[in-house]
């Protein structure tokens, strides 16, 4: 599986803030796009054994089986068009370099409750 570094560049950056009024200005930009975080409630921590023992700044991998429901373009009279693709998660998985697919298989296959 190929990884893809989606941070947002210098150039990227740059661009984005000429494009933008003052007015629109956030406090600090992002470092990567909006739409690439991926967030848990409890119901879905229940579901996904370990994910929860995880600290602030760990990092780790992550494998998900997704399903496209929806596609969408926009054309502007300016020409900025925008394309637009929407992924359902339906399954997911995690683990430490070494453990990647036994915690996919557990993750899928199992499931264990949450430690409070």
């Amino acid at each position: 599986m190929k990884m893809h570094n989606l941070k947002t560049t210098v150039a990227e950056l740059k661009e984005k803030k000429k494009e933008m009024q003052p007015s629109d200005m956030p406090m600090d930009m992002d470092e990567y796009p909006y739409g690439t975080r991926i967030s848990f409630t409890e119901n879905c921590l229940d579901k996904i054994p370990g994910l929860e023992k995880l600290d602030v700044g760990d990092e780790i991998e992550i494998r998900a089986k997704a399903k496209i429901v929806m596609r969408e373009s926009t054309e502007r009279a300016k020409g900025d068009n925008h394309e637009r693709i929407e992924l359902q998660i339906t399954d997911f998985g995690f683990a430490d370099k070494g453990n990647f697919d036994d915690a996919f298989d557990e993750a899928q296959n199992g499931s264990s409750k949450r430690k409070k």
